[in-house]
């Protein structure tokens, strides 16, 4: 993850954007919530205040995102995916 290119957003901006990606990511593959989760290695609980926005995602679970979904850490937390 390149700083320069994430500084120029706030956390609130971050947070609303890997929201939505998860949100859309999650539909693209057909997936309810609770299968979801399990692929990225949440519990559906937990999984359900990051998409309700209850509880911003940390580092780590973008991460497990990004990996299993091949899409670049950076593109997740600042772009509409």
């Amino acid at each position: 993850l390149k700083a320069k290119e994430v500084e120029q957003f706030t956390k609130a901006e971050i947070n609303v954007f890997s929201r939505k990606n998860l949100i859309k990511l999650r539909k693209q593959t057909y997936l309810g919530q609770e299968k979801f989760s399990k692929a990225i290695n949440l519990s559906c609980d937990h999984y359900r205040h990051f998409e309700r926005g209850r509880m911003v995602i940390p580092i780590d679970v973008a991460v497990n995102v990004c990996n299993a979904f091949n899409i670049p850490l950076e593109k997740f937390l600042t772009q509409s995916i």
